[in-house]
């Protein structure tokens, strides 16, 4: 059976592939809404909200008549949002990597690195650590 795929490898790939569209930059020029290209030529609208090492990432799916909530992220951060993060940090010349544990982050940070929370704007109880170095 193949391996399934995880949603921080999905998230690279999308980077790579230059999938994510920014439309919004925060003063300090960091991705603040973009556009990430999903699977089956679905178009999503991904907003970064950033307090201190708190993040929050609202991901809707374009319908081409509205906006609706993105499937992904009404189970945890899906890797539209993570997509527009690391991107956020590539274009800044910042080395990003995503961890599933506070513990995981916290050893990866160790080398000099920042650890962010980050939080899906529906579902706040399940969050993805982002570790960023300079």
């Amino acid at each position: 059976m193949p391996k399934k795929i995880t949603r921080f490898t999905k998230a690279r790939l999308r980077v790579k592939l230059g999938d994510v569209r920014t439309l919004k930059r925060d003063p300090s020029n960091r991705i603040k809404e973009a556009y990430v290209s999903g699977s089956n030529a679905k178009l999503y609208n991904v907003i970064i909200r950033r307090s201190g090492q708190r993040i929050t990432a609202e991901c809707q799916l374009d319908c081409g008549h509205g906006f609706t909530r993105c499937p992904g992220s009404l189970q945890a951060v899906c890797y539209h949002s993570l997509a527009v993060l690391l991107q956020s940090c590539q274009d800044q010349g910042l080395s990003a990597s995503l961890c599933g544990s506070e513990d995981h982050a916290n050893k990866r940070a160790r080398i000099g690195g920042t650890v962010y929370k980050v939080y899906s704007h529906f579902r706040k109880d399940r969050p993805v650590y982002l570790v960023v170095n300079i």
